[in-house]
């Protein structure tokens, strides 16, 4: 039977053992009484049709498919004609779409990740000069046991003290040729005797 067939019949027609393809399926919603609805559009080469599934809880993803209708009666609604399906169990999938995968295998494919290669941190090299800036200072002094230790120079004299050994340091660099270890090593004895000198002219 077409669909155009289907519209000529009279209201209140039952219908059983109808096959067709649903050309567009919505999504199911329950009512204020509690009860679920969903609606379809059964189409032919003739004709389509509104079908109102009571109950129906068809993926409407599976628009392009084809059906089976156990029972259905003819409707009307604002003056044209509607199928109407009073059991979602009456609706049957005949046919899948071409290309239709269930949600329950969509959950199953793996996930496509990226992953960026890995790029290897290049070494960076520091001057002798630029060691000396970041060795911290060391201080001296006497420590209370309800105090914090508090350092023998302030922050005035260690910047004197660091200038003078940087620029000594730096005439030094310039005519010898020295490795980081015994750069640092002769940093250590210099800061220590420019550090006397200064304090013995202060005071």
């Amino acid at each position: 039977m077409t669909v155009a067939e289907i519209k000529a019949l009279a209201k209140g027609t039952k219908i059983e053992g109808l096959t067709g393809v649903f050309s567009k399926i919505s999504g199911f919603r329950t009512t204020a009484t509690g009860k679920v609805r969903q609606s379809a559009v059964l189409q032919d080469d003739t004709a389509d049709i509104q079908m109102v599934i009571w109950g129906g809880k068809i993926d409407k993803f599976l628009y392009g498919s084809v059906f089976s209708i156990k029972q259905a009666f003819i409707d009307e609604y604002k003056g044209k004609k509607r199928l109407t399906i009073n059991s979602g169990d009456a609706v049957t999938l005949v046919k899948a779409k071409e290309g239709y995968v269930p949600k329950a295998e969509q959950s199953k494919v793996p996930e496509t990740k990226v992953t960026p290669p890995k790029t290897e941190a290049q070494p960076t090299s520091v001057s002798p000069v630029e060691h000396l800036a970041q060795k911290p200072v060391a201080t001296t002094g006497a420590v209370s046991p309800k105090t914090t230790p508090v350092a023998s120079t302030d922050r005035t004299e260690c910047k004197q003290i660091m200038q003078v050994c940087i620029e000594d340091v730096t005439a030094l660099v310039s005519g010898l040729g020295l490795t980081a270890e015994n750069f640092v090593s002769m940093v250590d004895t210099l800061f220590i005797e420019r550090n006397k000198r200064i304090r013995k002219e202060r005071y």
